[in-house]
């Protein structure tokens, strides 16, 4: 299994994303393949490149993937699920997890839900238009398929703290963690 430790940046499940393979090589002890599994895990303070994650700086819930293909020097990775961590054990950077899924609450419509949206990629792309950065990535923006996609790429720019970001994760309803998403921007 891959472990990326993420701090100040949220990763929410149904998203696809594109990783250089050379990082994720780094980030396990073999060669990356499609149908490895991929685990973020939600730090719950900053961490140097050279500091060791201890298990105490693991927040209790991660989000699961896997990587679905390899092209060239890129994985795609795609999240599945948020899984409860009941064990963790770190020695020598080497990590022991116990798991088990963390079932969402879906009590959203979903139309409402592709509404909702809808309704927040078009505010983003109104918020950043004339911007020179943004004419390039708009068509990318485009090309998001769902609100967990909106949330995890744009989560460092958000102006919410680290814990409101796991607040996010942790929240079990799928209404109830639209809405706090909605909030965030």
């Amino acid at each position: 299994m891959i472990y990326i430790p993420c701090y100040n940046v949220l990763t929410l499940p149904d998203v696809s994303c594109y990783f250089r393979l050379d990082y994720l090589n780094a980030m396990s002890d073999q060669p990356v393949k499609a149908g490895d599994k991929v685990l973020f895990l939600m730090l719950n303070s900053e961490k140097s490149e050279h500091e060791d994650i201890k298990a105490e700086d693991i927040l209790p819930i991660a989000v699961r993937g896997v990587v679905e293909s390899i092209d060239d020097q890129w994985a795609l990775v795609h999240t599945t699920n948020r899984v409860n961590l009941d064990s963790v054990q770190i020695e020598g950077g080497n990590f022991r997890l116990e798991m088990r899924m963390r079932p969402d609450i879906d009590d959203l419509d979903p139309d409402e839900k592709q509404e909702r949206f809808q309704k927040m990629r078009s505010a983003m792309l109104q918020a950043f238009q004339g911007a020179q950065w943004m004419q390039g990535e708009r068509s990318y923006m485009l090309r998001w398929k769902n609100m967990n996609e909106i949330v995890t790429f744009t989560s460092a720019l958000l102006k919410i703290s680290n814990e409101e970001k796991y607040e996010i994760l942790k929240e079990d309803s799928i209404a109830r963690r639209t809405e706090l998403m909605e909030k965030a921007f």
